[in-house]
């Protein structure tokens, strides 16, 4: 781990957390100057509603590959784990070198994150090469109703981004 981030994260074990998103208050992520709020937002406050330090994600590429921990804490039995080489902050559309570790959800088109396609509604979301916008990161608009947005299949308004860091 980089030691110029260290001092702005929330650990547990040998995890990181890197973005935390609750909507339940309708505050969501502006899209503006290429999704910059959603890259570094809050950077010293990981309790924060809307917390991100993505555009730190690089730092953590250990042994040629990311390992990441997407989850619900409303919605504990929908924890993701997997491993990919490619970074989802600056690859679109795609994942490479995805390698599943302990899948909670894998429905709809689940097979790692990346950059959305969806870029008028989230900055990165799990439906790989798919229109949907399931497990959404970063998200800029309601879905599922008011202060919600897709989580895994279901409509969620908390989210949380985690990556190992040793």
């Amino acid at each position: 781990m980089a030691s110029q981030v260290g001092r702005f994260l929330k650990k547990e074990d040998d995890w990181a957390l890197i973005f935390r998103h609750y909507s339940g208050n309708q505050q969501y992520f502006d899209d503006a100057n290429d999704w910059a709020e959603a890259k570094l937002s809050n950077p010293g406050n990981p309790l924060a509603d809307k917390y991100s330090i993505l555009q730190e994600t690089e730092h953590f590429f250990m042994g040629g590959k990311f390992t990441f921990k997407l989850v619900y804490p409303q919605q504990l039995s929908k924890t993701n784990i997997w491993e990919q080489t490619s970074n989802p902050i600056t690859t679109s559309e795609s994942v490479s070198g995805y390698s599943a570790i302990s899948i909670g959800y894998s429905g709809n088109y689940w097979g790692g994150m990346a950059r959305s396609n969806q870029t008028s509604t989230t900055f990165m979301d799990g439906s790989i090469g798919h229109t949907n916008w399931y497990m959404a990161v970063g998200t800029q608009s309601s879905w599922g109703g008011t202060g919600n947005y897709p989580g895994p299949g279901v409509a969620v308004n908390e989210c949380e981004l985690w990556v190992k860091f040793r």
